[in-house]
C-alpha cells in the first residue's frame, strides 16, 4: 500500500511538471511563431507533441493507480504479539500451540482475530509487521472488535512488539470492522 501511495504521489508531481513544461513550451512556441527562425519553431512543436502524449500516458498510469488505491482500506487496530510455543505466561493458546482455530499451524504471518470482524482466511498488511493471515482467535479477541494478536516464536519477541496501535490494510469489503 505504501508503495502505491508514493507511486501515486510521484506520478501526481510528475503530471504537474508536464503540465508546465507544455505551458512553458507553448509560450516559447507563441514567441517563436512571431519569429523567422523555423528550425527552433519545428524543435520546439515537436518536443511539445511529445510532451502532451507523455502527459496523456501519465494522466492514464494514474488514473490506473488511482484504481489500485480504492480497492483497499486502512482501519486501526490495537495489536499485540503471542507466542504459543513459547508461552511462559500461560496466555497463548486456548488449547493445543501447534494448532490455531482454522487448523493450521502457528507460523509467522498468523493473526488472531474476531472472526465476526475478520474472517478467517482474509489477507492484510500490518504496519510494522507485514503481511498477515487471519487463522486464529482466542478469548480475549473474540470479545473485542479492535484488536488482533500477531504470531511471534518466542515469548520475548512477543513481549518485545508489546501492545500497539498499527493501520492494518484490507481489499476494500472484506472485513465488518467499525460498519
Amino acid at each position: 500500500m505504501v508503495v502505491l501511495v508514493v507511486a501515486m504521489i510521484i506520478l501526481t508531481k510528475t503530471v504537474w511538471t508536464l503540465k508546465q513544461g507544455l505551458a512553458d513550451i507553448n509560450n516559447r512556441l507563441t514567441e517563436l511563431e512571431t519569429e523567422d527562425d523555423d528550425d527552433k519553431y519545428e524543435q520546439l512543436l515537436e518536443k511539445f507533441e511529445k510532451l502532451q502524449k507523455d502527459r496523456g500516458r501519465f494522466e492514464d498510469e494514474l488514473n490506473k493507480l488511482k484504481q489500485r488505491v480504492d480497492q483497499f482500506e486502512i482501519f486501526e487496530f490495537e495489536a499485540t504479539g503471542y507466542s504459543p510455543f513459547d508461552d511462559r505466561n500461560g496466555l497463548n493458546h486456548d488449547g493445543s500451540p501447534n494448532t490455531t482455530a482454522t487448523g493450521t499451524r502457528p507460523r509467522p504471518g498468523v493473526v488472531a482475530v474476531n472472526p465476526k470482524i475478520i474472517p478467517y482466511g482474509t489477507i492484510m498488511y500490518i504496519e510494522g509487521y507485514g503481511w498477515g493471515i487471519a487463522e486464529d482467535t482466542g478469548g480475549a479477541i473474540r470479545r473485542r472488535t479492535d484488536l488482533i494478536d500477531l504470531f511471534f516464536y518466542t515469548h520475548d519477541e512477543a513481549h518485545a512488539w508489546g501492545r500497539r496501535t498499527v493501520k492494518v490494510l484490507f481489499k476494500r469489503g472484506e472485513v465488518n470492522y467499525g460498519k
